[in-house]
């Protein structure tokens, strides 16, 4: 039986936790961000501005690269604070790359199938 690490700054169950949940409150975020996005808009206010389809894609492309940029630097951020510890580190790292990644693929093809 191992003794546990006591340079830990964290609790493994926090740092699991937050591997956990953070991607997918950033997720819940830029959803929230992407309705707020793409609300319905009036035919007079359609009619009255002929660029409104690509300023609309340039404000969704937008939303899109902050999810990605917010994964991005939540796991970086994230395994630069546990630098001290690298069994925390590689754990928080096991789990928060692949989850972070599958959630964005999912956030974002979901977006697009509507």
């Amino acid at each position: 039986m191992s003794l546990p690490d006591q340079s830990a700054r964290f609790p493994t169950w926090v740092v699991v936790l937050a591997a956990l949940l953070a991607p997918i409150a950033i997720m819940l975020v830029y959803e929230t961000a992407m309705d707020w996005s793409n609300r319905p808009v009036s035919t007079q206010e359609w009619s009255s501005n002929p660029h409104a389809g690509q300023e609309l894609s340039d404000r969704n492309s937008f939303i899109v690269f902050m999810h990605a940029s917010a994964q991005f630097a939540f796991v970086i951020l994230g395994a630069w604070w546990l630098a001290n510890t690298s069994r925390q580190r590689t754990l928080f790292l096991i789990i928060a790359v692949p989850l972070s990644g599958f959630i964005f693929l999912l956030a974002t093809i979901g977006s697009m199938a509507g």
